[in-house]
């Protein structure tokens, strides 16, 4: 587990057992290491808030009061106790931490643990001078840890770029077709086009005679703000499906195809994890990140989950970046796969039986 996590887990166990009467919000992102077993004695008094659907439906199956959302909270409530573990997703901590206010109950307590490189410490420096919390952080290892309580009865709100609001980010032409790109905060990249995205899309279209014969059913694994999804109608596939894990990234994805006249089925799901049917062509660009580190298991597990999902006669087109190496992964399982094109950063391999 996560260093941060541990010490999140024993400090609210603790916390507990200090003061059980408290009422106890953690929220919940998609690094969350956290499971249900550890908080089993506090789920009577615990609210958590995910924005991954596979976290909320880890805890909802288990009896927590669990929410899925993109860390919009749609009922008002109190709690003495508010946890939150500090990630590089600066304008969603700044989110959380300025809906948290109005949850705090007088003289309740907002706890952050985190790391240096997460940002912790200017965090933590922001919560004392705008939002008017009194405490301080201590380190434990490699982590901080702060618990700070709510004094005064006034304070700014923290920069968060109108966290929830949906904007127009890029205007892309496919295929000879316009489309526009809409996107969030905590939608990663989302101020940009993604390069290995779009070395995606023009490498497909510069190779159309690779895609399946049928061209019925296809799938956007890990959607993002639904840019590939935009590839899929330009390809005229009549049957589109985009998943995400992600909350922010299904409010977006679902906006970018709304705007664009787009009929898809965009659903939440952990790397198409719900999906039965199976897909004639397939098409991702997978994480390989989580939080700072290089995680290649993320990337093993969207190919495997492709290949499960691939129809008799689809393919798969996937772009990674160079150093990610799943070939012979998918040539293990029985599977060509074949690199078409790499322009030093990216390559873009077409998988098929």
């Amino acid at each position: 587990m996560d260093s941060c996590y541990s010490l999140l887990r024993d400090r609210i166990l603790n916390d507990h057992a200090n003061f059980p009467e408290h009422r106890v919000f953690i929220w919940l992102d998609e690094n969350c290491e956290l499971v249900p077993e550890e908080l089993a004695t506090i789920k009577n008094k615990l609210t958590l808030v995910c924005n991954r659907i596979d976290v909320h439906i880890r805890f909802s199956n288990a009896g927590f009061d669990s929410q899925f959302s993109d860390f919009n909270i749609d009922k008002a409530d109190t709690f003495n106790r508010i946890y939150l573990r500090v990630s590089k997703e600066k304008l969603v901590c700044h989110h959380c931490l300025n809906t948290s206010m109005s949850l705090l109950a007088s003289e309740g307590e907002i706890t952050l643990i985190g790391r240096k490189e997460d940002g912790i410490k200017s965090l933590a420096s922001r919560c004392q001078k705008k939002l008017m919390l009194s405490g301080s952080l201590k380190k434990h290892g490699n982590s901080y840890l702060g618990s700070f309580k709510k004094t005064a009865l006034t304070h700014e709100a923290l920069n968060d770029e109108s966290y929830l609001q949906l904007r127009q980010v890029a205007e892309q032409q496919i295929d000879n077709n316009d489309y526009k790109i809409f996107s969030k905060p905590g939608v990663y990249g989302w101020k940009k086009i993604d390069q290995g995205s779009h070395f995606l899309i023009q490498t497909l279209l510069e190779n159309k005679q690779l895609l399946p014969k049928t061209k019925k059913s296809a799938l956007d694994l890990g959607c993002g703000s639904g840019y590939l999804t935009l590839l899929l109608h330009a390809l005229a596939f009549s049957m589109i499906t985009a998943t995400d894990n992600n909350a922010a990234a299904i409010i977006a994805t679902k906006k970018t195809c709304a705007e664009n006249n787009i009929q898809a089925n965009v659903a939440a799901t952990d790397c198409g994890a719900t999906l039965t049917q199976k897909f004639d062509l397939i098409i991702c660009n997978p994480p390989f990140h989580k939080g700072f580190n290089v995680e290649k298991q993320l990337t093993k597990t969207f190919v495997q989950q492709s290949l499960n999902l691939m129809a008799t006669d689809g393919c798969a087109f996937f772009v990674t970046n160079v150093f990610v190496g799943i070939e012979a992964l998918i040539k293990s399982k029985g599977h060509v796969c074949n690199v078409i094109a790499n322009n030093g950063r990216f390559k873009v391999m077409h998988i098929r039986d």
